[in-house]
């Protein structure tokens, strides 16, 4: 029997204080991901420490939204440390009550402020203040980094004999017991400093669950890669295969925004990584001349795998993987439509640029991954505006600026409104390189394709969220694919 789960994927743009204390902006980002039916949402680029903030903020709200449709349903979530590497991002992942019987978090590679509980607790230590100490003593005698990262150095010690710990060279000290040490070293080497070391690459936060009706267990990657330019987010997203065994041991979904496009992915340096002689990747120079550490990525990052599985044997460790590029267009442009423009699938495409934001499923089953665009912008633009003419009978000439009836999302076109205005008000009187000129504030909701571009671009974000749906089937043998979500 299958079982599916539906996900959502949305690098919401700066998604800063601004956002999160505008009640309309929330009720938005709730009712898109209630409109699409999901199981499972993971959100991007949180900025200024207010990832709990948001994630509380999101979660009442999909509650009180399903409280007010009597539906039953509840929302929980979580959200992930800040991202050592700048720009310093925070993740959120939020998710159904009851469809899963275990949830655990981590922020790859991150020592969060969670890591040090059970060391507190069979210590008998909890004093706030004594916790602080503990941690601080780690950092000052250079055990982990501001960032809460172990150092390689440091690692290396650690892994030779966790006896070498030892925080009684700069305040304030510890005096620690050979037990002690071998408990705080198996937590600062649980996870390999080699992994995302490379500039500007944001550690993945990882969500791992267990399904409550077939105990699969799953792991969601969400991934924000580095931004486009060179070859930095394909050797970033190469190093989430240093996620090992975690994604490979089981049911496993990278999504994200992962700044690569077809075109980047097929570069010759993109096929360089992988060391055909070792069996393995190896530190490599990358086009700058700086050494790198990356992983496999399949596709993404070089050859279908499975055309070279006879003649170099090891690469059948990865064969059940099965990733896909998808040419879905999600990222915006700024280039804004003309203001007679109709709204049908043409000009849309005109107005979505690249395919950074992506779905990655490990699975038994070929190009599993077929994600859906949901199109906010075409959902914000009435199906039938007032062209601002009457006819010769004195009634209001209307013109069709939506694709079909049902794409119309009325309370979703009136937030689109009231977001647009709030950020127009933020905006109006500072010094700005934007025409504010070009589409001033709205009244009840974007009457045109050109303003709802508009309105989502500069006030919502320059990514469209990505929706797939996730089957997984009760065997441990399971099969999964996904299919592309509808809407109603």
């Amino acid at each position: 029997m299958s079982h599916s789960l539906k996900l959502l994927s949305w690098n919401i743009e700066k998604f800063n204080a601004d956002k999160m204390n505008d009640d309309f902006f929330i009720k938005y980002v709730a009712r898109v991901i209630r409109l699409m039916e999901i199981d499972v949402a993971g959100i991007m680029e949180i900025v200024g420490w207010i990832g709990n903030e948001v994630c509380t903020a999101i979660v009442n709200e999909l509650n009180q939204q399903e409280q007010q449709k009597a539906t039953g349903v509840v929302w929980s979530g979580q959200a992930s440390e800040m991202t050592p590497s700048a720009p310093n991002e925070q993740y959120v992942f939020v998710w159904k009550l009851g469809l899963f019987s275990s949830v655990e978090w981590k922020l790859w590679n991150v020592l969060g402020e969670n890591a040090f509980d059970t060391f507190f607790a069979t210590n008998n230590i909890t004093d706030e203040d004594e916790k602080f100490q503990v941690t601080q003593s780690l950092a000052k005698n250079g055990w982990m980094n501001d960032s809460f990262m172990v150092p390689y150095s440091a690692y290396s010690k650690l892994v030779a004999d966790p006896q070498n710990l030892d925080c009684t060279k700069k305040n304030p000290t510890l005096n620690l017991t050979a037990q002690q040490k071998l408990d705080l070293s198996a937590i600062l080497t649980a996870y390999a400093p080699e992994t995302f070391p490379y500039p500007r690459s944001r550690p993945p936060f990882i969500l791992r669950v267990t399904t409550a009706d077939t105990n699969t267990v799953i792991t969601f990657v969400l991934f924000h890669a580095p931004g486009p330019s060179d070859s930095s987010p394909i050797t970033a997203s190469n190093q989430i295969s240093l996620i090992d065994p975690v994604i490979q041991a089981d049911v496993g979904v990278v999504m994200g925004d992962f700044n690569v496009t077809e075109a980047w992915a097929k570069r010759t340096w993109a096929l360089q990584y992988y060391n055909w002689d070792l069996g393995r990747l190896r530190y490599v120079l990358n086009d700058s001349g700086q050494y790198i550490f990356a992983a496999p990525f399949q596709r993404l990052s070089g050859p279908d795998f499975a055309s070279h599985s006879t003649t170099q044997p090891a690469l059948t460790t990865v064969q059940n993987y099965s990733f896909r590029l998808q040419d879905n267009l999600t990222s915006m442009t700024s280039a804004l439509v003309a203001p007679d423009a109709i709204a049908d699938s043409t000009v849309m495409q005109s107005i979505l640029t690249s395919p950074y934001d992506k779905f990655f499923v490990r699975s038994a089953q070929t190009d599993p991954s077929d994600p859906f665009v949901c199109n906010l912008v075409d959902l914000t633009t009435p199906k039938e505006i007032w062209t601002g003419t009457m006819d010769t009978d004195n009634n209001p000439v209307n013109e069709t600026r939506s694709t079909t009836p049902s794409t119309y999302q009325r309370d979703l076109s009136s937030l689109t409104a009231a977001i647009y205005n709030n950020w127009y008000n933020r905006h109006a009187g500072k010094s700005t390189s934007l025409n504010l000129q070009q589409i001033p504030k709205l009244n009840v909701r974007p009457t045109s394709l050109r303003e709802a571009q508009y309105a989502y671009y500069y006030a919502i974000s320059d990514h469209m969220p990505i929706c797939m749906e996730l089957k997984y089937e009760a065997d441990p043998h399971y099969v999964m694919s996904a299919e592309g979500v509808d809407f109603e």
